[in-house]
Order: C-alpha cells, then sequence, then structure tokens
C-alpha cells in the first residue's frame, strides 16, 4: 500500500446516481463504518481507515500504519462489497497507509472506553459510602477492580 503524502479528510457529502442521492451520513466514516454490515477483520479495517474522500466513482480511505497487517486482497475486497452495497452502487476502493491526521473508529472506541473508565474511577473515589469504609475501616479500593456499569 502506497503512502499518501498530504493527504487530506475531505467529504464529498452527495453524489448523484440516476434519480437517487447518497448522502454521507452525518456522522461520517465512524457512522458508515456501523452501517456497513461488516464482522471480523474487513471491520477492523474499516474502523482503523479515515475517510480521505468519496466521489460517485471511488473511496478512498487512509489506513493507520500501525494497523497496516489489516489489509489483504480478501479484506479489502469485503470492504468494497460493503461499501457498494451500502452506497449502492459500484465503487473503486483505494486504501492508503499513513498516519491520519483525524480520529478513527477504532482510536474513537477506545478513548470513549477510556473517559467512561476514569469517569467509573472517580465516580468511586466520590462516592460517600466508599470515603465512609475507607475512613472507618481502613478500607481500600482494588487496583483496576473498578469497571463502568454497562
Amino acid at each position: 500500500m502506497p503512502d499518501r503524502a498530504g493527504s487530506r479528510d475531505r467529504v464529498e457529502t452527495k453524489t448523484q446516481t440516476g434519480a437517487e442521492t447518497k448522502e454521507a451520513p452525518s456522522g461520517g466514516w465512524q457512522q458508515t463504518v456501523a452501517g456497513l454490515n461488516l464482522n471480523g477483520m474487513a471491520l477492523q479495517l474499516a474502523s482503523n481507515c479515515t475517510l480521505i474522500e468519496q466521489t460517485e466513482h471511488s473511496v478512498s480511505l487512509l489506513l493507520d500504519k500501525a494497523h497496516s497487517h489489516l489489509c489483504s486482497s480478501g479484506t479489502e475486497k469485503k470492504l468494497a462489497e460493503a461499501l457498494q452495497a451500502f452506497l449502492g452502487r459500484p465503487v473503486k476502493l483505494e486504501i492508503h497507509s499513513g498516519r491520519p491526521e483525524v480520529e478513527t473508529p477504532a482510536a474513537a472506541v477506545k478513548r470513549q472506553q477510556a473517559d467512561r473508565q476514569r469517569e467509573a474511577e472517580r465516580a468511586i473515589e466520590n462516592d460517600s459510602t466508599v470515603r465512609g469504609l475507607r475512613e472507618k475501616f481502613n478500607a481500600r479500593v482494588v487496583p483496576d477492580s473498578v469497571q463502568p456499569a454497562d
């Protein structure tokens, strides 16, 4: 996969296919990935990409270099088929390897999980019952035992 220097994260939000117009979801690439009905390695491939450009005939993605091992002919083919089904027309998929300037869907999930973990730990630290147990019984919270409620 060639690197793409100076890549940009630009999306043409409307494309015209005959009488039908397909708009990119307002949430961008992350919402598109969620709507692709992918699983396994193909989902991981899509989740570790950002959208460079979408035209009527092509979709260009930037795969985070740290995850370049996810790109094989099989996963690329599954992603291309899912994009074509989602968009309702044939498109050429181009995947470039590099360092995304914007957050990939996978990085967004990881950040959200870390935020939820920090919030759960903060809630335990500030809980009056936990503080009371600490003061009365010299109790402590076991590190890494706090989990966010789902």
